[in-house]
């Protein structure tokens, strides 16, 4: 199983949510670092779900 994460930072006064998830990275770009913030949080929840599905079966 590869590491799934979450990572949050700025770009050319953009914030960019760069989420890995079995081996695939996916970004998401945002105008205000609280909307970053909030999508990457929901992210972290969702994985840690997927995480705790795929342990339990």
């Amino acid at each position: 199983m590869s590491c799934n994460r979450v990572e949050v930072f700025e770009r050319d006064d953009w914030w960019i949510v760069r989420v890995f998830e079995d081996g695939e990275v996916m970004e998401r770009v945002f105008r205000f670092e609280e909307h970053a913030d909030s999508w990457a949080a929901g992210q972290k929840i969702r994985l840690r779900q997927v995480a705790e599905r795929e342990r339990d079966t």
